[in-house]
């Protein structure tokens, strides 16, 4: 039978065809065959059957679809939730954006007469005007109060000799508020300005910002007049060496103090011998005395310096000066120089004599 197989010697089934190499899972049915001359025998069926697949309950199958069922409608209904919020989220970001550009061009374009600039308010002048101020300033009274810059103006003011700092704030919606620092005049210089010698205002920082009859120096304050000093190509704001700092700074304390002090002087010079430091020639208001010092005074030398002329200008001094030289004038007429350099008190007479 061509669906049968044969045994041989050795007891090992061998197929009528070639085998293919190929192995099934397939589980081959074995029936019976009728007995023949030698016994009986098996042979499989010619028909290869698959075995039966086990399948899961039915109720079991039913809930695991309706989980996967819902499982997959809950992440749908997420993903939609999602996508909605970042669309409103974006939706809102123009809105406020658009909002804000109304509003912008609302201001820029409605607005601008109510954020003019067109008040000013100004501080710390007291020998400039508020019209000087407002001119150092700059502003030309079309300034927005959003487009005004304060850092520009305040450099603009501090420019102006006069001036030796201050400060800008903006008020709203339509003001600015500029508060000046003025120099203070501690002495006059002379300086050729246009052609001509005038009084220059100097301040304690050496620095020679005003003519004294434009308002820089204040009437009621006589302040010393410093000479001895020589401008080349002078201009506003042009300030002194170092090492004429000391000394001006000096007459700014005395000043700010005692004021009644330097007024006893109509004149201080600053003379430089050769190899030598700077010195200070005071020339008294009452006595025709020269008085030589350091360069930098203090209250204490001011106060013997006047002390001294005071007793050399005495009646009773002079009339004892008169009676111990045999002559009249006596010893305050052949003066010519007092030396506080030292400390000790040396008189210089008319002829070179010292004492």
């Amino acid at each position: 039978m061509g669906g049968l197989s044969s045994r041989n010697d050795h007891g090992r089934s061998e197929g009528a065809g070639m085998w293919n190499g190929t192995v099934s899972t397939r589980v081959p049915r074995a029936r019976k065959v009728h007995a023949g001359a030698e016994g009986f025998g098996w042979s499989l069926d010619e028909g290869i059957h698959e075995a039966p697949r086990q399948k899961p309950p039915e109720g079991q199958s039913r809930q695991a679809r309706k989980a996967d069922a819902l499982a997959a409608k809950a992440q749908r209904a997420s993903g939609g939730a999602a996508g909605r919020q970042g669309l409103e989220r974006g939706l809102g970001f123009l809105l406020l954006a658009l909002a804000f550009a109304m509003l912008s061009g609302f201001v820029l374009l409605v607005l601008p007469p109510v954020f003019k600039v067109n008040r000013y308010e100004i501080r710390g002048a007291a020998r400039m005007s508020s019209e000087e101020v407002l001119r150092a300033s700059l502003l030309r009274g079309n300034e927005s109060y959003f487009s005004l810059d304060t850092s520009a103006t305040k450099a603009s003011l501090r420019s102006d000799p006069r001036i030796a700092d201050a400060r800008v704030e903006r008020l709203f919606p339509n003001a600015v508020r500029m508060t000046v620092m003025e120099r203070k005049p501690v002495a006059i210089v002379l300086a050729e300005v246009d052609g001509r010698l005038r009084p220059v205002c100097l301040d304690a920082e050496g620095v020679a910002f005003a003519s004294d009859h434009a308002g820089a120096g204040s009437p009621e304050v006589d302040i010393p007049v410093l000479s001895g000093i020589r401008f080349e190509g002078f201009k506003y704001g042009t300030r002194l060496p170092r090492s004429f700092v000391p000394t001006i700074e000096a007459l700014a304390a005395i000043e700010a103090s005692t004021p009644s002090l330097l007024q006893a002087f109509s004149e201080i010079k600053l003379v430089k011998p050769a190899n030598g430091e700077l010195e200070l020639l005071l020339f008294p208001l009452h006595h025709r005395i020269l008085v030589r010092t350091g360069a930098v005074l203090n209250e204490s030398t001011l106060r013997s310096i006047i002390l001294v002329l005071e007793v050399l200008g005495s009646d009773a001094f002079a009339d004892k000066a008169r009676a111990g030289s045999g002559r009249g004038g006596g010893m305050v007429d052949g003066l010519e120089e007092i030396d506080f350099r030292t400390g000790t008190v040396v008189y210089r007479m008319k002829g070179g004599q010292t004492g």
